[in-house]
C-alpha cells in the first residue's frame, strides 16, 4: 500500500514456493509515484547482479515492470537513483560505479566513473554504460585524506534525485563531498562539489573518516 509522504508506505513481495534463505528483497529507490525494488531469484541468491531481478512499481498505475538483468554489471544500491519522467509514465534507472583511477607515484591524475542507464523509453530495452573523467580534484585541497585511510576519492553514501529537464541527480560521499550530473544529457558529466570544512569538534572523527549517521529521505 502506498501513501504520501510523511506516511508510511507497505510493501509485500510475495514469491509462492520462493524462501529467501540469505537475502529478502529490498527497495532500492523512489521518486514520484514510482519505486524501484530487487528481488533475489532463488533462496540462495547472493550479492551478484544475476542473482536479483530489478522491477520498478507504479502504485498509481497499478503497474510492476521487470527490468532486463542488469549482469555483468553491479549496482551499488546507495548509488543508484530513480528518475520519473511525464508523471510517471516512463523513468529512467541510473547508476555510478568506479572505474580505474591514474596515478603517477602517490599522486592522482585521473578519476574514472562508470554512469549505467536503462531508460524505459528506449527501444533497445537495454542497459547502457557511460564513462565519466575526473581530473581536477577539489576535495583534496580542502579536506585531504590522512596517509593511513585507504580510501576512494569518492565513495558514494547516499543518491537525491533532482529530476529536471536533463535529469540531474546528485551522489554524496557524506564525507568529502557531493557529484552532480545530467544524466539524460548526450554528453553527461560529473560536477564535483566539495563539503565544507567539518567544524574541530569533527576533525578526529573526519581523520579516521567514520561514516556519519543518515537520516531522512
Amino acid at each position: 500500500r502506498a501513501a504520501r509522504p510523511p506516511h508510511l508506505s507497505h510493501f509485500c513481495v510475495h514469491c509462492p514456493g520462493l524462501e529467501f534463505r540469505r537475502t529478502a528483497p529490498k527497495i532500492v529507490a523512489t521518486d514520484a509515484h514510482l519505486v524501484l525494488l530487487c528481488v533475489p531469484i532463488h533462496p540462495n541468491s547472493t550479492t551478484g547482479a544475476s542473482d536479483w531481478d530489478y522491477f520498478v512499481y507504479s502504485p498509481r498505475a497499478q503497474r510492476l515492470d521487470l527490468l532486463p538483468n542488469p549482469d555483468p554489471i553491479w549496482l551499488d544500491d546507495p548509488a543508484t537513483a530513480l528518475i520519473s519522467r511525464q508523471d510517471g509514465a516512463c523513468y529512467v534507472v541510473a547508476a555510478l560505479g568506479n572505474g580505474n583511477s591514474l596515478y603517477d607515484g602517490n599522486a592522482l591524475i585521473r578519476c574514472e566513473f562508470h554512469l549505467h542507464l536503462y531508460r524505459s523509453s528506449s527501444n533497445s530495452k537495454a542497459w547502457i554504460s557511460k564513462r565519466l573523467s575526473l581530473n581536477k580534484f577539489k576535495r583534496d585541497k580542502l579536506i585531504p585524506l590522512p596517509a593511513a585511510v585507504e580510501r576512494l576519492y569518492h565513495e558514494t553514501g547516499k543518491t537525491i534525485t533532482i529530476g529536471g529537464e536533463h535529469g540531474t541527480v546528485a551522489w554524496v560521499d557524506l564525507w568529502r563531498g557531493i557529484f552532480f550530473c545530467d544524466v539524460l544529457k548526450k554528453r553527461p558529466r560529473l560536477g564535483d562539489v566539495p563539503l565544507p570544512v567539518p567544524a574541530r569538534s569533527n576533525w578526529i572523527a573526519s581523520s579516521e573518516m567514520v561514516t556519519p549517521a543518515i537520516s531522512g529521505t
